[in-house]
């Protein structure tokens, strides 16, 4: 008798262990995705695309819950059967967080923000039934998590489309919508089979799911690499821009037997508005022009280049720094207007052992009056 139990014993574990091969394959390829997913976005720090992060906070939590619902895993760590109930039920509801989340980031916020006003409406209700789950100690308390979702990003869809709701550009949409297509289908029979409406295979949602999860996968990693291709042509960009802003500074500093000059530049950002310049009249006689753009990055760097463009045709005005600012003022406001920039330029004579300095808000009212003498030794 004995033997005979052992023996129905062994045949009934080899046949739960040939059911739950194919789920614990695929549960560890898709759990394996989701973490590689993790680690690739954990290694673009710099990155403000949240695809692969959202992507993987969804694949990788579902991966393991399709490992752990197997009778094989929970017979082989011997938790209890209710354990695994409520941990497969906090998953199931969970992991919907970040999958709406994911759409968000291909779809967009939607009509009127209603994407967003979906995830909270859901975080709401996962927070509320989960908690009746657990005072009333009845994980069938809501039968599907997902429910809700599969009926309502369809809808929310068929809104945008009536609406006419421009989305960003998403790669591939046709692979998108067939993965979802296949999983809808999935989803319903499985549906349909447990409520013996029809009879057809079950357990067929999980593949449906990988088949979707790939087809997310392969959009968000051609997402990623076109976000990384712009990037790196807008760091190559920034480094020619930096090159050139380097290249319309002054390489070398007057000379004056009785003065020292010294530079320091150090914009905020790769390029900036900061500009000076000199103005070489013979020696011993120099001006000097200190300017600032209003803002940062290229397009302060653009107004400068045009200051130093402008400033290098005032060599002959060189000896009267308030008709310097003045020529220069009336460059900006017809080359470039609605910018604003603040200048200061100073007149160095080191034979008469004396400067003048005139301010200026160029674009705005001058700071000074006449021209303000510095020393007289």
């Amino acid at each position: 008798m004995d033997t005979l139990t052992a023996a129905l014993s062994e045949q009934r574990i080899s046949g739960r262990l040939e059911t739950d091969v194919p789920l614990l394959i695929l549960g560890s390829v898709i759990a394996a995705i989701g973490i590689s997913a993790l680690i690739v976005q954990m290694l673009r720090q710099r990155s403000r695309d949240r695809v692969l992060l959202w992507f993987g906070l969804f694949a990788a939590p579902y991966g393991l819950r399709l490992i752990s619902s197997t009778a094989t895993f929970q017979l082989a760590f011997g938790q209890p059967q209710r354990f695994w109930i409520f941990a497969g039920k906090f998953v199931d509801f969970a992991i919907l967080v970040p999958a709406l989340l994911l759409f968000e980031e291909f779809y967009g916020k939607g009509w009127r923000s209603v994407v967003r006003r979906f995830i909270w409406a859901y975080v709401v209700f996962f927070t509320v039934a989960f908690t009746q789950i657990i005072i009333r100690q009845n994980p069938e308390l809501v039968p599907t998590a997902g429910i809700g979702i599969v009926f309502g990003l369809p809808l929310i869809l068929v809104l945008g489309r009536f609406t006419r709701y421009q989305h960003p550009r998403i790669e591939s949409p046709g692979l998108l919508l067939g993965g979802l297509l296949i999983f809808l289908i999935t989803f319903a029979q499985d549906r349909l089979a447990a409520l013996n409406v029809v009879h057809l295979p079950t357990e067929t949602e999980p593949y449906g799911l990988f088949l979707l999860i790939c087809c997310l996968g392969y959009v968000a990693m051609r997402r990623v690499l076109e976000n990384e291709r712009q990037l790196a042509a807008l760091s190559e960009e920034m480094g020619a821009a930096r090159k050139i802003q380097a290249a319309i500074l002054p390489r070398s500093v007057p000379r004056f037997e009785t003065l020292d000059i010294a530079v320091r530049y150090a914009p905020m950002a790769a390029v900036a508005g900061d500009f000076y310049d000199f103005l070489l009249h013979r020696p011993g006689c120099a001006g000097i022009v200190v300017a600032d753009v209003a803002g940062h990055g290229v397009p302060a760097a653009l107004v400068a280049s045009m200051v130093k463009v402008a400033i290098s045709s005032q060599l002959a005005d060189c000896l009267d720094a308030g008709r310097i600012l003045r020529n220069l003022n009336s460059t900006l406001c017809q080359q470039a207007q609605g910018q604003y920039a603040t200048a200061v330029c100073v007149y160095l004579d080191e034979s008469k052992q004396e400067g003048t300095m005139r301010p200026r808000d160029i674009r705005r009212h001058c700071c000074g009056n006449e021209a303000q003498k510095l020393c007289d030794c």
